[in-house]
């Protein structure tokens, strides 16, 4: 899937600094349900479930890497993405049981980053055991 396939589009802008402004931009462009929290424990819960979003294909796209400055936010933030696209892949992968009939919307989720932020991610998953998360152009 390209961001150009994807039926629903999280864009997250430059310069993202906090995590308070990083969970901000993702209720905004996710349209997470309002009673959902800001820490990171939900934010992994929302990327979990996305049962709000109709659309199959779900692509979050990053300008940059955000809190690059904040190293071990950074490297949280990166895991949450790796988690929640290693659990969408892994239901897709799933058998469905016969007669069984599942009460969400069965997503694709795709993570992007520009390809001037390889180096950092990379250097970020050597130094502190993340593992690459998104597919970089």
């Amino acid at each position: 899937m390209t961001v150009l396939d994807a039926d629903f589009v999280i864009r997250i802008p430059k310069e993202i600094l906090s995590k308070e402004i990083l969970f901000s931009v993702f209720a905004l462009e996710g349209r997470f349900p309002s009673e959902s929290g800001t820490s990171w424990d939900a934010l992994l819960d929302c990327l979990r479930d996305l049962s709000w979003i109709r659309a199959k294909r779900i692509a979050i796209v990053h300008e940059s890497l955000p809190l690059k400055d904040s190293g071990r936010d950074c490297d949280i933030y990166l895991r949450i993405l790796k988690t929640a696209v290693r659990d969408w892949m892994e239901r897709r992968d799933t058998k469905v049981i016969p007669g069984v009939r599942l009460n969400y919307v069965e997503h694709e989720l795709m993570v992007y980053f520009p390809s001037t932020v390889k180096d950092a991610i990379d250097q970020r998953s050597k130094e502190n055991g993340t593992i690459k998360v998104a597919k970089l152009e």
